[in-house]
């Protein structure tokens, strides 16, 4: 895809979060095209939780298959 080029209606972007190995809280969002790059952002109620490790999954969808994923591991204190 080039810079600028509008991002196909059919990319959504399904974001994960809570604790790992539990069913967290799920968002799915349009991403964003900015310059060539694509975005995806969405809320997650950090501020209530309690110490501990999280997890937070994101999975790029075209036509409703998943085409990418990535996972990270996330630490309150």
């Amino acid at each position: 895809m080039t810079a600028g080029a509008p991002l196909p209606r059919d990319v959504l972007v399904k974001m994960t979060f809570g604790v790992a190995g539990q069913a967290g809280i799920e968002r799915i969002v349009a991403p964003a095209s900015d310059n060539g790059t694509f975005r995806a952002e969405a809320p997650f109620p950090l501020e209530r939780l309690a110490a501990g490790s999280y997890a937070l999954q994101a999975a790029v969808m075209v036509d409703g298959n998943v085409v990418g994923t990535i996972s990270a591991t996330i630490r309150k204190r």
